[in-house]
């Protein structure tokens, strides 16, 4: 979904392991530099990123079971984009991390969480140890 050949895209595209890739839908927007994780059989988040060609707060969801249905989901707090994302569990709570990148003022070592069953508002992490502009520890 989206990404970047020698300009920001909005296409998408199935790949198979027994058969060639094929044409998804395209998007109403251009997204690149993101990052997506799948929560469930219903929710791809589209996470960040630069979204026509500005950092972006802005989250996606698509839903693969409604013919790649995508609606708005909840804004990170800042802008970041070349940022990392993980789905992760919390005493059965399934939560998705959001971690470094860089947003206006160049590298962040902020992270951010949310707990779709439980929120709509993306809560501050730890941030975590910057060592020489690399990535070293997340510490949470």
């Amino acid at each position: 979904m989206g990404g970047y050949e020698t300009e920001d895209l909005n296409s998408t595209e199935f790949l198979f392991a027994s058969k060639k890739s094929e044409q998804g839908p395209t998007l109403d927007f251009v997204i690149a530099h993101h990052c997506m994780v799948k929560v469930s059989e219903s929710a791809i988040y589209m996470v960040g990123g630069k979204q026509d060609g500005e950092i972006s707060p802005q989250v996606w969801i698509a839903d693969p079971t409604n013919n790649f249905e995508v609606k708005k989901g909840p804004s990170l707090q800042k802008g970041r984009y070349f940022h990392s994302c993980a789905v992760y569990q919390d005493s059965g709570a399934v939560k998705i991390v959001v971690a470094g990148g860089f947003g206006d003022a160049g590298p962040t070592n902020s992270v951010e969480i949310l707990d779709p069953s439980k929120s709509n508002q993306w809560e501050s992490g730890k941030n975590f140890l910057i060592v020489s502009n690399q990535f070293q520890q997340i510490i949470m």
